[in-house]
């Protein structure tokens, strides 16, 4: 905690400096966004706006900046900023999830160098076919670069840890159920290319022929470690926020920018 506190402090006095040298005093807020970094990003930093908040604002969201990540050069004066404030964002998140484990954890009876976390399981919590957690959630632990937060757990002394995962079970039932041939032959032949049994991959190959070689049999494997933080993970979201039927943030009540 105290290194993020630390890292927060200093990547705020850059952005702060990176502003200072385009003539502007910029006041970073404590999370989100502020009416001072709007003006500075859309005024002297000369960003184009991407979208608008409900309230028709310029959006500084995270699908903005990372936007803006993917295309600015990461050693011009735009890309720099727009790295750091991600930064800030990233690890202010992760200081309020480190938080809130703390206040959750109990002393681990065996062990004075661990704690424990029960959290709690919900079978029916959700309309699709994922339970949901809470007390804390453990579903949304970060594993983004640099702020993989599942390092934090592990087992404890004399203990193991074992991995079930049903293999994409939320995409293989409808698979199976629509009886769409493509979509079954996914999950049929999950060894062969090019889309070895992924569903995403699939996906990412409609949207994204430009980043693959159809005549290379392991072309779309490859894509799936060289845009593993970019437009893989973009795909794969958006995968998810449609079978989970996600909607617009204007349609959610109370959602700030």
């Amino acid at each position: 905690l105290s290194d993020y506190r630390e890292k927060i402090k200093k990547d705020t006095e850059l952005c702060v400096k990176v502003a200072a040298s385009l003539n502007y005093e910029l006041t970073i807020p404590k999370s989100g966004n502020n009416q001072s970094l709007r003006e500075f990003v859309f005024g002297p930093l000369n960003l184009p706006v991407v979208k608008h908040t409900p309230k028709d604002q310029p959006s500084l969201d995270n699908s903005v900046l990372e936007h803006f990540t993917a295309e600015l050069r990461p050693q011009s004066k735009e890309g720099f900023f727009i790295n750091t404030l991600s930064g800030i964002r990233s690890r202010s998140t992760a200081v309020n999830y480190l938080e809130g484990y703390r206040s959750f954890w109990l002393d681990h009876p065996h062990s004075d160098q661990w704690k424990i976390l029960y959290s709690r399981l919900n079978i029916t919590g959700t309309d699709t076919l994922r339970c949901s957690s809470a007390n804390p959630n453990q579903q949304n632990i970060s594993k983004k670069n640099n702020f993989n937060l599942r390092y934090l757990f592990g087992p404890a002394p004399g203990r193991e840890w074992w991995s079930l995962d049903a293999k994409n079970i939320e995409l293989r039932i409808p698979a199976y159920e629509s009886g769409e041939p493509a979509m079954v032959q996914i999950f049929e032949a999950p060894d062969e290319p090019p889309y070895y049994g992924s569903y995403h991959l699939l996906i990412f190959s409609l949207l994204h022929p430009d980043k693959w070689n159809p005549d290379d049999p392991e072309s779309l494997l490859k894509c799936k470690d060289k845009y593993a933080s970019t437009w893989y993970q973009w795909t794969k979201n958006g995968n998810f926020a449609d079978q989970y039927g996600a909607v617009s943030r204007a349609d959610c009540k109370g959602t700030a920018d």
